[in-house]
């Protein structure tokens, strides 16, 4: 029974001594296996890496002082694994990079090191020929996988779907991002695996829910929000398809209303492939219409892409609703360790976000041209009836409503509690009532 007091009074103390203790980064980097952490220590002017969400390759660039000429220059091709951390919480394993180029300038003299993450084959970027018929979209992940000796990890959402036809006439990698747009999801390779998941579903490959990250303002260096960037009067989603063996071109529409439309001008293959791209580029639209760019006081090596984030002490317009963290950089230099994570709007796991207009044939020019002069920008609150919100629960999306429905607002974000949801619902029905008097 002592020992159990003494051990718990000495984990307490371990916790303690961890949290007070004065810490500063380390770092730990090895080339095709070799610690040169020592060498690189006193010559460090700045490493930074770059932490992309997709199939955007992962980077690493490393800056040293080669002032005294001893120092080597790294084949193009070798291997350079790196960590970060803090000296009271350990090294977090960054990744594999293999070196893409190296340059020398001076005086002083700086040795430059670029690096690309090695999960991605160079054969997956090679342009390809071929077509796929009547298959899943697992069958072809599983083809493409096999082909790189990756294993393929297809979320249950997408992975029976049927593609009924695509010519391909581009790489691998162009292919299955092309699919991920399509069905709004992330196509990457990582530690060995080809993996498609929702987009904004904040899940680990195995799907398990990846835990919510919650910072206080104290927490933070900059910040920089933006709301309204062009995106955020965007209606709906007009995309083409052909129909009849090409005989007729068709659109749908998906979206809140036709009154503002972004068009897609590419012609898709058939109708269902359409209203896929349709909606994906819709939810772009919405995510993209509030940007956030967080800089942290103190470097944070273990966030990545694809988290969710809560702010305090902020804005009520950032503070109020979830964000989801897209790309991450690290960067320890002279002045310490920061990491920035560039962020924008989670959107409800719903699915009426956004409602399909069934497929039509093109206007005549008269109704092009009177659909442009009736085009308004910004919302008309005249015309709404009632709101629609969200806010997460559980990990969960939970919808409340105000006012008739017959003709709702929706806001297209999730609202990190009941409570800001509600005040958001009261707000925007009170613009509502107001304009009605």
């Amino acid at each position: 029974m002592l020992n159990k007091i003494v051990n718990g009074i000495g984990a307490t103390l371990n916790s303690f001594d961890q949290m007070t203790e004065y810490s500063h980064p380390i770092f730990r980097v090895e080339v095709d296996g070799i610690d040169i952490s020592p060498v690189m220590a006193s010559r460090l002017i700045s490493l930074s890496i770059k932490d992309n969400r997709g199939l955007v390759v992962d980077s690493v660039d490393i800056e040293l002082d080669d002032a005294d000429g001893k120092l080597n220059i790294p084949p193009k091709g070798a291997i350079i694994q790196v960590w970060l951390g803090w000296s009271n919480t350990g090294l977090v394993d960054k990744g594999k990079y293999k070196v893409e180029s190296t340059s020398h300038r001076g005086a002083p003299d700086v040795l430059s090191i670029s690096a690309m993450a090695n999960d991605v084959s160079e054969g997956l970027k090679q342009k390809r020929e071929r077509s796929w018929s009547n298959n899943s979209i697992q069958e072809i992940f599983e083809k493409v996988g096999t082909e790189y000796d990756l294993q393929v990890i297809v979320h249950e959402k997408f992975a029976s779907k049927k593609i009924k036809y695509i010519a391909q006439n581009e790489s691998d990698a162009n292919l299955i991002t092309r699919i991920a747009d399509e069905n709004d999801a992330i196509a990457t390779v990582k530690n060995g695996h080809l993996i498609l998941l929702p987009r904004g579903a904040s899940q680990t490959v195995s799907g398990l829910a990846l835990p919510r990250v919650q910072i206080t303002r104290k927490d933070g260096d900059q910040h920089n929000y933006t709301n309204g960037t062009g995106t955020d009067n965007i209606s709906g989603v007009k995309a083409y398809y052909y129909a009849d063996n090409k005989a007729k071109k068709l659109h749908v529409v998906v979206g809140d209303s036709e009154d503002n439309l972004k068009e897609i001008r590419y012609v898709h293959r058939d109708k269902t492939t359409a209203e896929l791209s349709a909606n994906a580029e819709y939810n772009r639209c919405k995510r993209t219409a509030q940007k956030l760019t967080y800089t942290f006081a103190k470097g944070y090596p273990k966030l990545i892409p694809e988290l969710e984030f809560e702010f305090l002490g902020l804005k009520p317009e950032i503070d109020d609703i979830i964000w989801l963290g897209t790309n991450i950089t690290h960067t320890l230099n002279d002045s310490g360790f920061i990491t920035s994570v560039e962020l924008e709007v989670q959107l409800p796991d719903a699915d009426d976000v956004s409602t399909l207009f069934e497929g039509k044939e093109e206007k005549t020019e008269d109704e092009k041209d009177k659909a442009k002069k009736s085009k308004r920008i910004g919302k008309n609150y005249a015309e709404y009836t009632g709101v629609i919100a969200y806010y997460s629960e559980g990990g969960k999306s939970i919808k409340i409503t105000s006012g008739d429905q017959s003709k709702a607002l929706k806001l297209t974000h999730v609202y990190k509690s009941k409570k800001t949801a509600n005040n958001a619902i009261k707000r925007e029905q009170e613009r509502i009532n107001k304009v009605k008097k």
